[in-house]
């Protein structure tokens, strides 16, 4: 399951993995790229934008979601503003659909096949600077929001050291 698979990064993913011969769900908000309807790759409409849109998701999605081994978060907004200009709903934003949506869904999916095989692996899309302490003048809210996915995905990584978590 590929959350954000419309997007540039997601329709490379999406791609890449149908070349490699994977079932795909692929998670779209407003319109599914034409080139991608292809084999292979089933394509999921969801609105990820609130606490209570992601969970209607979940509610709607989650006997289709439920059946996948793996998910790679590749959602989320990207603040483009100067230091500045920031509002501290800009950080509200971009943390809650980088860290909130990854949470949310990999929460559902580790609850859902407590006990069963099921959830093998876990990837959640960073940036080349995740984890390293710099000066972000245009996009600070995604770094920071991304910083704490990476937080995240190492406090999974040593709850669940059956299932493959990596950023």
């Amino acid at each position: 399951f590929i959350t954000g698979a419309s997007g540039l990064l997601g329709r490379v993913l999406v791609k890449e993995f149908v070349n490699h011969e994977f079932d795909i769900l692929a998670h779209y908000f407003s319109q599914i790229p034409g080139e991608l309807e292809i084999d292979r790759c089933k394509w999921i409409r969801g609105d990820f934008s609130g606490l209570a849109e992601i969970r209607d998701f979940i509610s709607r999605w989650g006997g289709e979601i439920s059946g996948c081994n793996c998910l790679v978060n590749n959602y989320g907004p990207i603040t483009y503003k100067s230091v500045r200009d920031l509002t501290a709903e800009d950080f509200l934003s971009d943390f809650h659909g980088n860290v909130i949506t990854a949470f949310e869904i990999t929460r559902f999916l580790l609850d859902k096949n407590r006990g069963e095989p099921g959830l093998e692996a876990v990837a959640n899309i960073g940036f080349e600077f995740t984890g390293e302490i710099k000066l972000y003048r245009n996009i600070l809210p995604y770094a920071a929001a991304k910083n704490s996915l990476l937080l995240l995905t190492r406090s999974l990584e040593r709850e669940y050291p059956g299932i493959r978590f990596r950023m």
